[in-house]
């Protein structure tokens, strides 16, 4: 219509219309994309948004777990010490009974998983990094994310020594009958006894528990420095996320 209108004031050479029209276009045209800039800045926005809040449930649910992962290897640790100091008395203590049996039950157990976010290797994989607006955020999440995978590796490289020692400390316990749960699933059986004075006088079994205590110390450190790690992205994210 307007075109048509145009074309008409030309032929017309009425200039003044034909002016007025051509402003007409003109401020048609800037408005649009104005409201098309401002439509696509309010879903990129709302996007951005959305992404703060899942990349924060992400996070803090990784940190709940690796902090449960945390306490529960120093008490392995704990009790792997509890343990080697009764050998090295030749005698258990009636109170450090429960945590030698947690040493002979549980002492090989490790953090097998890897806490990565979904969310943030979905922007990855993606291409759409652009996302995350603030420039701390993003610093912090790759390097969260490039610790995450270190921290796999060196899993990896201790679970091989520790799988060599376990049936050197299977030697003097006797675990309870196998039982199951309601599923019909088996459960860990636990610890029902042990013998001191054989773990004493086995030098390969010392061997192999000091060994399983360096083994654990390495997973704690590497689990502490992860929640640590959790921590650095939660300070940023909680600051930037709605």
């Amino acid at each position: 219509m307007i075109l048509r209108r145009l074309t008409k004031h030309v032929k017309d050479q009425n200039w003044f219309a034909v002016g007025l029209d051509f402003v007409i276009v003109v401020i048609g045209v800037f408005v649009g994309m104005q409201v098309s800039n401002w439509n696509d800045a309010h879903q990129t926005q709302s996007e951005r948004q959305l992404i703060e809040m899942r990349l924060l449930s992400d996070f803090v649910l990784m940190h709940e777990d690796v902090v449960r992962a945390a306490e529960g290897h120093e008490a392995v640790l704990e009790s792997l010490h509890t343990l080697r100091r009764a050998i090295e008395r030749g005698e258990a203590l009636p109170e450090e009974d429960a945590a030698i049996k947690h040493a002979l039950g549980r002492g090989f157990s490790y953090q097998s998983s890897i806490h990565r976010s979904g969310t943030f290797l979905e922007l990855l994989s993606s291409g759409r990094m652009d996302l995350i607006a603030d420039e701390a955020l993003r610093v912090e999440l790759l390097r969260y994310d490039t610790r995450a995978q270190r921290v796999l590796f060196n899993l990896n490289q201790i679970r091989n020594y520790m799988h060599s020692n376990m049936p050197n400390l299977n030697a003097y316990k006797v675990l309870a009958p196998l039982t199951r749960d309601e599923r019909g699933r088996i459960i860990l059986s636990p610890v029902q006894s042990y013998h001191i004075q054989g773990m004493a006088g086995d030098a390969e079994f010392r061997d192999a528990l000091d060994l399983m205590i360096e083994n654990q110390t390495w997973i704690q450190i590497n689990v502490t420095g992860q929640v640590d790690a959790l921590e650095d992205v939660l300070t940023v994210l909680q600051d930037v996320a709605p």
